[in-house]
């Protein structure tokens, strides 16, 4: 299984969160990507240059799903993830009893492309590409796939509510400093800190629900 993640200069604190909770294991191989800071790190739809860092990511994803064999499973997940405990058995175990090429993360409304395991084919590889190709007519990576992946033959699933994001278990809402209460799910994998804007916000995000978690 590989793993790959990428992060510019606005987001190295959070790659040091990243780095510091990631559960290493044998069988998993982590690939870290740097790119160069071509916005300002802030999320903001149809921004031309947020756009160019979408596309490099997923230039990234389908360069590293073409290199692995056929059958075999990688895992995105974004710069801005904490994680809890080890992911891969679980993965694998999701995978083949689903039958899925495909399991994204809950992103409430939407399918996240910010933590997903794809299994390698001809069919996700297209995928990808048609993904690339298309985002131009989309604000960004996510709303592009969600549009094309159901046209596709790929099979596809959300991964279950271990694999967290505020906004799917907290009412489909942004994250700020004024929510208080925060749910989080008993069996935790991982967190990754989207619904809210900003790099510091996403490392408050992130300690709350560490003291959530802690506290559950």
């Amino acid at each position: 299984m590989k793993i790959i993640t990428f992060f510019s200069n606005s987001h190295k604190h959070l790659y040091t969160k990243f780095m510091n909770t990631y559960p290493y294991e044998e069988g998993v191989d982590l690939i870290i990507r740097y790119v160069p800071q071509e916005c300002s790190g802030n999320y903001g739809e149809w921004d031309k240059d947020w756009m160019k860092t979408m596309k490099r990511k997923v230039r990234y994803i389908i360069d590293y799903l073409r290199e692995i064999k056929d059958g075999e499973l990688m895992v995105h997940a974004d710069i801005d993830v904490a994680f809890y405990r080890s992911f891969k058995n679980d993965l694998k175990q999701l995978m083949d009893q689903s039958g899925n090429d495909i399991m994204f993360q809950n992103d409430g409304p939407t399918l996240c492309m910010g933590f997903f395991v794809v299994k390698k084919s001809r069919i996700t590889v297209e995928l990808f590409n048609k993904v690339y190709e298309k985002m131009g007519g989309y604000a960004h990576d996510q709303e592009a796939m969600n549009a094309l992946v159901g046209a596709s033959s790929v099979k596809y699933d959300r991964l279950p509510p271990r694999y967290y994001s505020f906004g799917a278990l907290n009412g489909h809402r942004r994250w700020d400093l004024g929510c208080k209460k925060i749910i989080v799910p008993e069996d935790i994998v991982m967190h990754h800190a989207n619904w809210t804007v900003g790099t510091e916000n996403k490392l408050e995000l992130m300690r709350r629900v560490k003291h959530a978690v802690d506290n559950s």
